[in-house]
């Protein structure tokens, strides 16, 4: 029951949201044209009596009547399905399109992507591949869902209309137990009722292990892609170090885990399939049997054989549902465990964010701490009791060892980590350049401006754009300012820095935050980066993290973590 109460509320963000009108009528034609489906069905059942009857009274007139009615029966049902799948097609889309919006909301809000990385430190149990949840589990759980709906409306409907015409075919069915004659009806409506029964019983017993199976599946086969990623991604990293080898054996390590869990799956499902199968072909002869002592009784004409026999099918399927999509129900469970476990873990990392909010818009064009302290995740003290103020055109270094922490202190001073305490002011306009600059596959205009939205920016002729990549010395690039390419492959490092100052340049921000932002480039490249950017913004406030000791005379004072300036 608790998957089902998890289920309704990652429900309620598409279905009870606005303008979820549309999907509740996509629904609604998506099982009117099964139900549909179930009409004709109850038709061509009544239509097997009228055919079979005809064949054993040898009356030939009525085959191409018989036959004309049985093609109009298909090609309505032909229709019904085609039209249904479509929208059922529709509403998949329709409903992952807000499910993977949301997701993507939440992974993004508060810079909960990175925050996750030290997810493993909270009291809440971390989550794993959280692009894979976003993009294949909520696919998933949307087809899947949609499906059992689908198929569970589909039986019930067909258990209602196909129950009747079973109870109806059974006859009065008399026998004696104990000595005491008994009379019933609709005897072949309790045969399947019991019959299906006892396989659902079986066929649970024989199946629980699927739910954490399916769930174990999901989580090895994402490992499994994100370690080939990860080697897609540092492809220069791993091939100077000749790490083919290694990754190799990763690789197998991570793959036997899929293995594992493969042929365990392989072998609950083939005990599963095992009773299914048999279950199947047994069915097919049940109604026969039970109906034989009525047929040979002269009490039950061929033709009523063969109807009670689809009758009693359809009826028997509709009991069975559950036994039926029982694999794919412990599928769909272990979707749902995934995405809710997603949302919580969101949840969590919001609620911390909120407790522990460091960061706080500043009117003033100054940026200031007070009582700072800072922390590894598992509490060691990285700094204690740090006061600062650091105000319009004025250039700070921050100081202390390699290791020291000076990158998390600006991180914390950013307001993206959250072990620390203390206030900090930012003033609104502030940008943070860290050692390696984001270079995602968009255009180098799209870079630049980045987060800015360029329809809302931009100069049409591009030149603002120009001038940002002569200032920084990257002029050679004007020409492929709309080129769209995996920039972190085209730039070297010292380029892709140079990338970063640009950002500066180009939204002109009241303080800078730099860690390492110059560490690639030689002193003289970095001096004058350093210089033409602090001469061009003579009312930037700086706080920065540099080893290049070169540098330091830019600087009209140093930031140690005792706080002293």
């Amino acid at each position: 029951m608790e998957i089902l109460r998890r289920f309704f509320k990652i429900c309620g963000w598409f279905w009870l949201s606005k303008g979820s009108l549309s999907a509740w009528g996509m629904l609604a034609l998506t099982l009117g044209f099964s139900l549909a489906v179930i009409k004709i069905s109850v038709l061509m059942n009544a239509w097997d009596k009228k055919f079979y009857d005809a064949i054993s009274a040898y009356k030939g007139e009525l085959i191409v009547p018989l036959t004309a009615e049985f093609l109009l029966y298909t090609a309505l049902i032909v229709s019904f399905i085609v039209c249904g799948n479509w929208f059922k097609k529709l509403l998949i889309v329709s409903w992952r399109e807000n499910l993977s919006s949301r997701m993507e909301a939440m992974w993004l809000k508060n810079a909960n992507f990175y925050r996750l990385n030290f997810a493993e430190n909270l009291k809440d149990t971390p989550i794993d591949n959280p692009d894979q949840r976003i993009a294949e589990d909520s696919l998933l759980l949307v087809e899947k869902s949609i499906e059992l709906i689908k198929s569970l409306v589909y039986n019930a409907a067909k258990l209602i209309a196909f129950v009747a015409i079973l109870w109806q075919v059974s006859k009065v069915v008399s026998f004696e137990i104990l000595g005491v004659r008994v009379e019933t009806t609709g005897f072949l409506v309790y045969v399947a009722l019991i019959y299906t029964l006892l396989c659902s019983l079986i066929t649970h017993l024989l199946g629980r292990r699927l739910g954490e199976l399916n769930f174990n599946r999901q989580q090895v086969e994402a490992n499994y892609r994100s370690n080939l990623i990860s080697v897609r991604e540092k492809a220069e990293e791993v091939a100077f170090l000749r790490g083919e080898k290694l990754e190799k054996s990763r690789f197998r390590a991570s793959f036997a885990e899929i293995l594992r869990n493969w042929r365990a799956l392989m072998n609950t499902e083939f005990r599963l399939e095992c009773f299914s199968a048999s279950y199947l072909k047994v069915t097919n002869l049940i109604p026969i049997f039970a109906c034989l002592p009525l047929y040979f009784a002269w009490t039950m004409s061929f033709g009523d054989m063969m109807q009670a026999r689809g009758a009693f099918y359809s009826v028997q399927d509709g009991f069975a549902w559950f036994m039926d999509y029982y694999k794919r129900i412990m599928e769909w469970a272990a979707c749902v465990r995934r995405v809710w476990a997603f949302s919580e873990a969101m949840k969590a990392l919001d609620a911390a964010n909120e407790a522990k909010a460091s960061a706080r818009n500043s009117a003033k064009n100054e940026l200031s701490g007070a009582n700072l302290s800072i922390f590894t995740p598992k509490g060691e003290a990285l700094a204690t009791g740090v006061n600062f103020k650091i105000s319009s055109g004025e250039r700070v270094r921050l100081v202390g060892r390699s290791g020291a922490g000076k990158s998390t202190f600006l991180r914390y001073l950013a307001g993206i980590y959250d072990f620390g305490s203390g206030e900090v002011n930012l003033p609104a306009r502030a940008i943070f350049i860290p050692q390696k600059p984001y270079l995602a596959k968009m255009s180098l205009r799209e870079l630049i401006a980045y987060p800015s939205d360029l329809n809302e920016n931009l100069d049409g002729d591009g030149e603002e754009f120009r001038r940002v990549l002569r200032c920084v010395g990257l002029d050679k690039f004007e020409s492929r300012l709309d080129e769209v390419a995996d920039w972190s492959k085209i730039l070297s490092g010292g380029e892709a820095q140079r990338l970063g100052f640009a950002r500066i340049y180009f939204q002109k921000p009241a303080l800078a935050l730099l860690d390492e932002a110059t560490s690639a480039l030689d002193i003289s490249s970095a001096r004058e980066l350093m210089t033409n950017l602090l001469a061009d913004f003579p009312n930037l406030a700086v706080l920065a993290a540099i080893h290049q000791e070169e540098l330091k005379d830019l600087f009209s004072a140093d930031l140690n973590f005792r706080g002293e300036i």
